[in-house]
């Protein structure tokens, strides 16, 4: 039981990674377009 509760959390984790890793992205992109204007 102990490691199928980790491996949810180490998905969570990851998910949680990756969504971040898109907001970095997007808000780089925002600021590149505010940059040209």
């Amino acid at each position: 039981m102990e490691n199928e509760r980790d491996e949810d959390r180490s998905w969570e984790t990851k998910a949680l990674i990756k969504r971040h890793k898109k907001m970095k992205l997007h808000i780089k992109d925002q600021l590149e377009v505010l940059d040209k204007n």
